[in-house]
This record gives C-alpha cells, structure tokens and sequence, in this order.
C-alpha cells in the first residue's frame, strides 16, 4: 500500500542553518493499517508527513502509493491518493463555507473541471449518505457553515472533508491535540471506526501515548531522521528494543505531569538493578510477585506498577528494584519468565 525508500530531506542546505530532517528513512504499510508515527520534537514525523502529502519533494529516495511511484507527483494530483487531516480544524476547512460545499471541495481536488452547476443534487445525497454512515450527526446540516460548528464538529467535518475523494490513505498531523480531552476521545473513536469499517489506511502524528495505545495496530518511532523501531504497537510496548521506545514507554505513566511525584520516582530509580515487566494475559490471574518473594525468601521494590489498554487489552506492568545478589537477580529474571511476564532491564540513563 505504502512504501517509504531511503528518504532524505535537507533544509537549507549549504547555509548555516542547514538542517538534515529526514536521513535514510524507510517504511511499509499495508492496507488497513492504523500505524503511529511518534518522536521528539524534531524527530522528522512532521516532515515525514508532508514528504508523504507531496507539501515538499525529498531529496533523495521513493515513495508509492499502491503501487504508483509518487515521489515527483505534486501536492494536488497525490489528493487522489491521500486525505489529510490537520492539527487546527480551521486548516483542512474553509470556514465561511457550508459543509457541502467544503465535501464538493475535496472530492473535486487534483481533478479536471469544467462549467457546471457548482454541487448537484446527487452530490448532496452523496455527502449525506457519507455523513450518515460515519455518524456525524451532520448529514442534515449540509449548509450549516463550518465556522460556526464546535472545534470537535468542525474537526469531524474535516475527516469527512478528507475523505470525499475515496483516497487510499489518510494522514492525520496531530488531529486531536487542539482538542478536549472528551472531544478527543470521540475524534480517536471516529478514527478508528473509519479504519475498521472502510479498511483504509492511516497514519498519525501524535505525542500521545494513549492514542498509540488503545486504537493504533502499528507504531513507528522516528528519532533524528531515522526509523529506529517499528512493528505491531502490543509488541512494542512488551518488548521495545531501542533506546527510544523504552523511553516513551516509560514515560507513560499516571502522574507523569506531576513533577514532585515524577522525582520522587526517578530518586527510587537511582538504586540498584531495575527490571520492568509485563504481565500476559495468562500470568495477570497469577499472583507472580506474591509467589516470587515466598520462593526466594527477599522482598523486591515496586517502583512503579499500573495497567494500560493496548489494542483493547489490558496489560500490566511493573518496574521492580532486585535485591542486590546478583546472583539472586538472575534467578529472579529467570522465574518470571518462566512464568510468562516479559522481562527487560531498566538502565539508569532511561529517565
């Protein structure tokens, strides 16, 4: 479906501002994926997504779209390909226009036109049939202006908007995080119901680390330019490799906005050998750490402890501080992954 191969981007180059955003950057998805492209700031997703959308060409490398190379096709004729939804609603809307006529908008960009009535009645009953089956509630509001809807109304119509032209793939730059927390959660619902239901693909931007979990299938995790991990988002977040993943997953955590309790935590993680495990769905009914301080006859320290919704199950983990037999460390590792947890060292440089 998609296919990103070797691509580069550089920004000004050959001054003293040159900047190397995108730097051998490769990546697949296949038809029906839901993937999450997450970073720091400056990680190159930003770029990534616009490389994508045709807003500015690579300098190097391929990009296809179901099996077309697009990599030197412009902004307005890869709209047959893509939809694009925007941080701002504003943005992928024209506010002093109705719904219908911001649907008529998209549908008909990167195509000829010619002199006709401007929307017909048959596209009118098709922007309302596609309303409908998304469950906007908007399909009666056809010339309702879009400036005078709600953020989380407007940004609905946005989704609609990208959607008018039947594209292969839909981008989404951040899509929810000028939002409420309770708009989000109904923006991220469409999404996901959008991806199952039309089986289309999406790609999105976001720092939030409950979108990645709980409607996403894939994850990719970009840092300086390069993809350094990507795969199914529950293997990720049992089993991340790179510095990077470790980092965001660890982050994520309740409290993380509450600084004392965030130092208080990073103090009680300066100690000793740490370990974070994750419980599978068999070894959740077991009481492992009960079980394993009996056995072992030493206490262990709970650092951290709480449960997450990835892709619909809950999964638990832990970060436990081990008694300082290394020895004992060993066979404590040992144990629980006999008993199903996966299991990976924390190390101090991991804030």
């Amino acid at each position: 479906m998609l296919e990103v191969n070797n691509i580069y981007k550089t920004f000004n180059p050959g001054t003293v501002n040159e900047k190397l955003a995108l730097d051998g950057l490769s990546l697949k998805l296949k038809e029906g994926d839901f993937v999450t492209v997450i970073g720091g700031n400056g990680a190159g997703k930003s770029t990534l997504l616009n490389a994508l959308a045709g807003v500015w060409f690579v300098d190097e490398g391929q990009i296809i779209i179901d099996g077309k190379d697009v990599t030197k096709v412009p902004e307005h004729k890869r709209a047959a390909y893509l939809g694009r939804v925007f941080q701002d609603p504003m943005m992928g809307t024209a506010a002093t226009m109705g719904i219908d006529e911001n649907m008529a908008l998209a549908m008909r960009r990167g195509k000829s036109r010619g002199l006709r009535i401007g929307i017909t009645q048959k596209e009118r009953n098709q922007f309302r049939e596609m309303l409908k089956v998304l469950d906007l509630g908007l399909e009666d509001r056809l010339t309702s202006k879009v400036g005078l809807l709600s953020g989380g109304q407007r940004q609905r119509v946005a989704i609609a908007r990208a959607l008018a032209s039947d594209p292969k793939i839909l981008l989404c730059d951040e899509a929810t995080s000028a939002l409420d927390p309770q708009t989000t959660a109904s923006i991220l619902s469409l999404l996901k119901e959008i991806n199952e239901k039309l089986g289309i693909t999406i790609v999105i931007i976001t720092h939030q680390m409950s979108v990645i979990r709980e409607i996403c299938s894939h994850v990719a995790i970009i840092e300086h330019g390069v993809l350094v991990e990507d795969g199914l988002v529950e293997d990720i977040f049992s089993h991340p490799k790179s510095k990077a993943a470790k980092e965001l997953i660890l982050r994520d955590q309740p409290g993380n906005n509450n600084a004392p309790l965030a130092n208080a935590v990073q103090e009680r993680m300066q100690g000793d050998k740490k370990i974070r495990i994750v419980f599978s769905e068999n070894s959740a009914f077991e009481p492992v750490i009960a079980n394993m301080i009996l056995q072992f006859g030493k206490p262990v320290n709970i650092l951290r402890a709480d449960t997450k919704n990835v892709g619909g199950v809950a999964k638990g983990e832990m970060i436990l501080g081990l008694p300082e037999d290394r020895h004992l460390q060993v066979d404590i590792e040992e144990y629980l992954k006999e008993k199903g947890l996966a299991v990976e060292e924390v190390t101090e440089d991991v804030e």
